[in-house]
Protein backbone atom coordinates (compact mmCIF):
# COMPACT_ATOMS: atom_id res chain seq x y z
CA UNK A 1 0.00 0.00 0.00
CA UNK A 2 1.45 3.34 -1.05
CA UNK A 3 1.57 5.98 1.66
CA UNK A 4 0.30 9.46 0.85
CA UNK A 5 2.89 12.20 0.43
CA UNK A 6 3.54 14.40 3.45
CA UNK A 7 4.11 18.01 2.49
CA UNK A 8 6.22 20.51 4.42
CA UNK A 9 7.40 24.11 4.49
CA UNK A 10 11.05 24.83 5.28
CA UNK A 11 11.59 27.99 7.35
CA UNK A 12 14.96 29.62 7.97
CA UNK A 13 15.34 30.50 11.67
CA UNK A 14 17.50 33.59 11.17
CA UNK A 15 15.38 35.22 8.45
CA UNK A 16 12.00 33.74 9.51
CA UNK A 17 11.32 33.25 5.79
CA UNK A 18 10.57 30.18 3.70
CA UNK A 19 12.45 28.22 1.07
CA UNK A 20 10.69 29.34 -2.11
CA UNK A 21 10.74 28.50 -5.81
CA UNK A 22 10.94 31.67 -7.91
CA UNK A 23 10.78 32.28 -11.64
CA UNK A 24 8.92 30.46 -14.40
CA UNK A 25 7.72 27.15 -12.94
CA UNK A 26 7.08 25.81 -16.46
CA UNK A 27 10.80 26.10 -17.35
CA UNK A 28 13.21 24.29 -15.01
CA UNK A 29 16.15 26.40 -16.19
CA UNK A 30 14.27 29.62 -15.40
CA UNK A 31 13.59 28.79 -11.75
CA UNK A 32 15.69 29.39 -8.68
CA UNK A 33 15.45 28.90 -4.93
CA UNK A 34 15.54 31.70 -2.38
CA UNK A 35 13.96 32.78 0.88
CA UNK A 36 10.79 34.83 0.92
CA UNK A 37 8.02 35.72 3.37
CA UNK A 38 5.12 33.31 3.81
CA UNK A 39 2.82 33.33 0.77
CA UNK A 40 0.63 30.24 1.17
CA UNK A 41 1.46 29.19 -2.42
CA UNK A 42 2.73 25.85 -3.75
CA UNK A 43 6.08 27.55 -4.44
CA UNK A 44 6.82 27.15 -0.70
CA UNK A 45 5.61 23.57 -0.34
CA UNK A 46 8.01 20.63 -0.46
CA UNK A 47 7.91 16.86 -0.21
CA UNK A 48 10.83 15.08 1.51
CA UNK A 49 11.37 11.45 0.55
CA UNK A 50 14.48 9.25 0.27
CA UNK A 51 16.70 12.29 0.99
CA UNK A 52 15.19 14.43 -1.78
CA UNK A 53 13.41 17.76 -1.31
CA UNK A 54 10.94 17.95 -4.19
CA UNK A 55 9.01 21.14 -4.97
CA UNK A 56 5.24 20.76 -5.20
CA UNK A 57 5.12 23.67 -7.67
CA UNK A 58 7.66 22.33 -10.18
CA UNK A 59 8.16 18.63 -9.36
CA UNK A 60 11.92 19.27 -9.36
CA UNK A 61 14.48 18.69 -6.60
CA UNK A 62 16.89 20.84 -4.60
CA UNK A 63 20.27 20.36 -6.26
CA UNK A 64 23.80 21.65 -5.59
CA UNK A 65 24.69 23.20 -8.95
CA UNK A 66 27.32 21.13 -10.74
CA UNK A 67 27.69 18.83 -7.73
CA UNK A 68 30.38 21.15 -6.35
CA UNK A 69 31.32 20.02 -2.85
CA UNK A 70 32.75 23.41 -1.90
CA UNK A 71 31.45 26.07 0.51
CA UNK A 72 29.47 28.76 -1.29
CA UNK A 73 28.17 26.48 -4.06
CA UNK A 74 24.69 27.57 -5.15
CA UNK A 75 21.59 25.47 -4.67
CA UNK A 76 18.97 25.37 -7.42
CA UNK A 77 16.23 23.11 -8.76
CA UNK A 78 16.73 20.30 -11.22
CA UNK A 79 14.92 17.29 -12.60
CA UNK A 80 15.20 14.33 -10.23
CA UNK A 81 18.20 12.08 -10.89
CA UNK A 82 18.86 10.97 -7.30
CA UNK A 83 22.62 11.59 -7.25
CA UNK A 84 24.26 12.76 -4.02
CA UNK A 85 24.11 16.42 -5.09
CA UNK A 86 20.29 16.20 -4.72
CA UNK A 87 20.23 14.33 -1.42
CA UNK A 88 19.89 15.95 1.99
CA UNK A 89 20.00 14.83 5.60
CA UNK A 90 17.87 16.44 8.33
CA UNK A 91 19.99 16.87 11.46
CA UNK A 92 18.85 17.13 15.09
CA UNK A 93 20.53 20.53 15.50
CA UNK A 94 18.30 22.08 12.80
CA UNK A 95 20.83 21.97 9.98
CA UNK A 96 20.25 20.25 6.66
CA UNK A 97 23.44 18.65 5.34
CA UNK A 98 24.27 17.58 1.80
CA UNK A 99 25.13 13.98 0.96
CA UNK A 100 28.11 15.45 -0.94
CA UNK A 101 29.77 16.12 2.43
CA UNK A 102 28.78 16.29 6.10
CA UNK A 103 30.76 19.53 6.08
CA UNK A 104 28.24 21.23 3.76
CA UNK A 105 24.93 22.48 5.13
CA UNK A 106 22.11 24.47 3.59
CA UNK A 107 22.70 28.18 4.23
CA UNK A 108 21.65 31.62 3.01
CA UNK A 109 24.03 34.07 1.32
CA UNK A 110 22.97 36.92 3.62
CA UNK A 111 24.37 40.44 3.56
CA UNK A 112 22.88 43.54 1.97
CA UNK A 113 23.13 42.75 -1.74
CA UNK A 114 20.64 41.47 -4.33
CA UNK A 115 21.56 37.85 -3.58
CA UNK A 116 21.08 38.05 0.20
CA UNK A 117 18.21 35.53 0.10
CA UNK A 118 19.90 33.05 -2.26
CA UNK A 119 20.42 29.53 -0.97
CA UNK A 120 23.88 27.94 -0.89
CA UNK A 121 25.80 25.20 0.90
CA UNK A 122 28.40 26.26 3.42
CA UNK A 123 30.65 24.90 6.16
CA UNK A 124 28.72 24.38 9.39
CA UNK A 125 29.45 27.11 11.91
CA UNK A 126 28.47 26.81 15.56
CA UNK A 127 25.62 29.16 16.40
CA UNK A 128 25.08 30.32 12.80
CA UNK A 129 21.30 30.75 12.68
CA UNK A 130 21.18 31.15 8.88
CA UNK A 131 22.10 27.45 8.79
CA UNK A 132 19.19 26.39 11.01
CA UNK A 133 15.85 25.35 9.53
CA UNK A 134 12.45 24.45 10.92
CA UNK A 135 10.35 21.85 9.13
CA UNK A 136 6.63 22.62 9.27
CA UNK A 137 4.48 19.60 8.46
CA UNK A 138 1.30 20.55 6.61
Amino acid sequence: MKQPAVYIRIRNRAQNEYLTVTGNAADTKATSVCLSPYSGKNSQIWHYCRGLFKSKATDTCLDVIGGRDTPGAKVALWTEHGQFRQKWRLNRNGTISSYLSDQLVLDVTGGNYYDKTHVIVNQPLEGEETQKWDIEIL
